[in-house]
């Protein structure tokens, strides 16, 4: 009886600290039809882990331990307990990331690296999974609750992703719908025009043109065509 209770007011008190997540003011109401490139360009995962763990630390502290069935480490130099291996694709996403924290990417060979930068490895992974199953709930309950989902849109709008993939990476909760993708894209077109605009008019600007084709006809005598 005393575990049920237990495990019910558990379950209201991390749906509450989700719900203030989705809050306004935390800045993660992005809004398709006047999204600006500001906004996109500002968006570091980065910065919505360490915001999501400030707001939520006890919903965090429970997406990480159940991500890896024991509390995440706290400093980069404590020891690996279990000697868990890191998998092949858990190596090629680390090698695709800029940055981990305050430090650089070290180049790493094909084997698995030592056990402090395993450490390291894991951790950023971590946040990383975290940061996308806390944004999936936020959005699930606040549909306005939209920066993972939208910046990820434009992502894969630039990366010409088939729309059936967007539709169902949007049915998962990981990017915008395709309208949504539409509006956000067109929001930022007339944006990148203004700028161009009040740039032209300001008279200190050259505009180049790359990769500029010009097709020119021309008339190739032929000897059936001699006599004209």
């Amino acid at each position: 009886m005393t575990q049920n209770w237990a495990h019910h007011e558990m379950k209201r008190h991390y749906h509450r600290a989700a719900r203030d997540l989705t809050d306004k003011d935390n800045g993660w109401h992005l809004g398709a039809v006047h999204m600006s490139a500001e906004q996109v360009l500002n968006f570091r995962i980065e910065d919505m882990a360490v915001r999501m763990r400030s707001l939520a630390p006890e919903l965090w502290e429970l997406v990480t331990f159940l991500l890896l069935g024991r509390k995440l480490w706290t400093t980069a130099g404590e020891e690996d307990t279990e000697d868990q291996t890191l998998s092949l694709d858990e190596l090629e996403l680390w090698r695709e990331l800029e940055t981990l924290g305050d430090g650089g990417v070290q180049e790493m060979g094909p084997s698995v690296p030592a056990k402090h930068d395993r450490v390291k490895l894991r951790r950023a992974l971590c946040h990383l999974k975290t940061v996308v199953i806390l944004s999936i709930l936020m959005r699930s309950l606040n549909q306005q609750c939209n920066a993972f989902a939208a910046v990820n849109g434009i992502f894969f709008h630039s990366c010409n992703t088939p729309d059936k993939v967007v539709k169902s990476l949007a049915h998962m909760g990981i990017s915008t719908s395709l309208s949504t993708i539409n509006n956000a894209v067109h929001s930022l077109t007339c944006e990148s025009a203004d700028h161009v605009r009040t740039l032209g008019q300001s008279l200190r600007a050259m505009f180049a043109y790359d990769n500029c084709e010009l097709t020119l006809n021309t008339m190739t005598p032929t000897i059936e065509q001699s006599g004209d």
